[in-house]
């Protein structure tokens, strides 16, 4: 998920370090999804239909892998 992150920083904001990441991938985790463009924006990702869609595939995976990881557990 760091990858994709990284991208998708790379194009939204012109730059990505692992700081940025590490920060992404934790409001993901900790943010309502419908709240996740607003949080992101907050961090100065540009909002618009871009931070929204990369909001979305963010929120998915998350969720995605939580459940991954729970199932794993079993």
């Amino acid at each position: 998920m760091d990858h994709f992150v990284s991208d998708e920083l790379q194009a939204l904001v012109g730059l990505s370090d692992p700081i940025m990441v590490d920060m992404v991938v934790a409001f993901a985790k900790d943010t309502a999804p419908d709240q996740l463009p607003r949080r992101l924006a907050s961090a100065g990702v540009p909002q618009g239909s871009k931070c929204d869609a990369f909001a979305a595939q963010l929120s998915a995976r998350c969720v995605r892998t939580a459940s991954t990881r729970r199932s794993g557990a079993s």
